[in-house]
């Protein structure tokens, strides 16, 4: 039985680019699997995540989502770890969604 079929709703896995991280994302995109891939994008990054990022995506030709909104600023998320992680991701994956990964 495969996930997607024991699964019915939709199902997110969250990056932040490590190495275990990568081979997972590895996983999905080259099995072009039924999963969405984001990341928590705080504004903060570093530039070698960044490019991390961005190869990742040249490479599979595949988007990874950030989850921080345009509309919430960086001030007001830094201000707690749940508006920096909790409600972005929460917003990026649905109420019903299943997700896994570092930040759920």
């Amino acid at each position: 039985m495969t996930v997607r079929r024991a699964i019915s709703s939709r199902i997110v896995f969250t990056t932040s680019f490590g190495i275990e991280d990568q081979a997972i994302t590895h996983t999905i995109f080259a099995q072009e699997l039924d999963i969405d891939v984001i990341t928590l994008d705080t504004g903060l990054l570093v530039p070698e995540t960044l490019e991390v990022w961005n190869a990742t995506q040249r490479h599979y030709g595949w988007q990874i989502r950030g989850g921080l909104h345009a509309d919430q600023s960086l001030e007001r998320a830094q201000t707690c770890c749940v508006g920096l992680s909790c409600l972005p991701l929460s917003s990026a994956r649905g109420r019903n969604d299943i997700c896994c990964g570092r930040y759920v």
